[in-house]
């Protein structure tokens, strides 16, 4: 089960960037579409990424593990950030899916460090298959919401 939803990650990460980019044509609330752009490009980054892992495990698989957990927490803490900043910067009201967007990302966060905790520290397995099917169900849910958020905005648009 697990790498059928790793396997679909592609798809939903192009569906999301669809969604995002037919925002392009109709106004939307500024700060959904912020939040909703950067979760895209982080997701997409870290995607990016995780093809130079293999590599960096056969190296040195404690550190390869080690920096994959920190580097997740560290893309989506700096996601949260930026969301905070352009808010602050432009004076602007964290719309519904800019806090389920941070919130996700605060909960991977989280993930992420249990995992590690899990992994390096108490050198045992327990959360493997929460972590597994934890990670991609977040990233579903969130892109499910900017699908969601972006016909909305579509429907009042229209209206």
């Amino acid at each position: 089960m697990g790498s059928i939803i790793i396997g679909m990650s592609h798809y939903f990460w192009a569906i999301s960037l669809l969604a995002v980019a037919s925002t392009l044509f109709v106004q939307v609330d500024a700060s959904g579409r912020f939040s909703a752009v950067l979760w895209v490009i982080m997701g997409l980054a870290m995607d990016r990424i995780a093809l130079y892992w293999p590599a960096l495990s056969t190296w040195h698989p404690e550190f390869a593990a080690a920096s994959w957990y920190l580097i997740w927490c560290i893309f989506n803490t700096a996601t949260v950030i930026l969301i905070v900043y352009y808010h602050r910067a432009n004076d602007l009201k964290a719309a519904t899916l800019t806090k389920y967007i941070a919130l996700s990302c605060m909960a991977m966060v989280f993930l992420q460090a249990l995992r590690l905790l899990d992994r390096l520290v108490a050198q045992t397995n327990l959360l493997e298959s929460i972590y597994r099917f934890g990670v991609p169900a977040i990233n579903i849910a969130v892109i499910g919401a900017i699908v969601i958020w972006t016909w909305q905005q579509w429907r009042q648009a229209k209206c």
